[in-house]
């Protein structure tokens, strides 16, 4: 499995905080490590840790990074071929929910025009993907709905005024900027848990 989603492995405590109320970085005890074998794999050069020794190297669209994550996949099995045999899924998070699937049909491909080793491909996980600015920034708006972050007399209001459209909204029209204003104020939370409290840079 590849993951990029240090969720996997740590959690951020903020019960268990330490003087002033800072959150507490610990090992999460529910760590997928528990069950499967990971390969944390930073993807394309520059993202993480990972480095190219040329600016070529930086040249990478999500194609061709799928292309070289296969192509490590398959390096890494030859060397490792006792997990030849064990169900292989491919992870994704945020921007990774558009490499992984790409991952997954070279994978596919590869297996069909018998590419060796063969992969033992069951599956893909995504989570929260993204997939494009106008599908991930106009749905900010039901999903804040229906999480009841915004009032249903708002939300029915920006529908009215706004059309639905909160990635370019019309500006001439004063009733929906006011909408969008509102929603901005209680939707500009912490974007990976929206039910914490903003922490303050400055705290």
């Amino acid at each position: 499995m590849f993951c990029p989603v240090w969720t996997c492995l740590f959690a951020v405590d903020y019960a268990k905080s330490s003087g002033g109320g800072q959150p507490v970085f610990a090992l999460n005890p529910y760590s997928w490590t528990k069950i499967a074998s990971i390969i944390f794999l930073d993807a394309p050069a520059g993202t993480g840790f990972s480095y190219s020794t040329t600016l070529e190297g930086y040249d990478v669209s999500d194609t061709l990074s799928a292309a070289q994550t296969y192509e490590f996949l398959r390096k890494w099995l030859v060397d490792h071929p006792e997990f030849l045999t064990n169900p292989l899924y491919v992870a994704g998070d945020s921007y990774s929910g558009i490499i992984a699937p790409i991952i997954v049909q070279e994978i596919s491909d590869g297996n069909e025009v018998g590419d060796q080793p063969t992969m033992n491909l069951k599956g893909y996980v995504l989570g929260n993907p993204v997939t494009d600015d106008e599908i991930d920034t106009n749905s900010i708006v039901p999903f804040a709905h229906l999480k009841a972050l915004i009032s249903d007399e708002l939300y029915e209001s920006f529908m009215k005024n706004c059309k639905g459209e909160y990635l370019n909204p019309d500006q001439s029209t004063a009733s929906c900027m006011e909408d969008i204003l509102a929603i901005k104020e209680v939707t500009d939370q912490f974007i990976n848990q929206i039910f914490d409290k903003k922490l303050s840079r400055h705290a």
